[in-house]
């Protein structure tokens, strides 16, 4: 995600940890997203809410290595 801080990304996982733990205690749970979309998730939802947990757990990683994109390596054996 390009232009996400990594105090915005820690932020959101921080939200998305909080309505995973609601979800699981069969309660419902309303974010308030940085540009102002609210979003209410319940039980049915909790796919989705593990899967913004481990988003905002890769990006927080990935920003906090400094690490923007995919590395690539490639090697070339030659027969001399």
């Amino acid at each position: 995600m390009s232009g996400t801080t990594l105090h915005e990304a820690q932020a959101q996982l921080s939200a998305w940890k909080a309505a995973s733990l609601a979800v699981a205690q069969g309660q419902s749970y309303t974010i308030t997203h940085g540009n102002g979309a609210v979003q209410t998730v319940t039980r049915a939802n909790a796919q989705s809410v593990l899967e913004q947990v481990r988003y905002w757990e890769d990006q927080v990683q990935r920003l906090s290595t400094g690490r923007t994109g995919t590395r690539m390596c490639g090697v070339i054996i030659r027969d001399v």
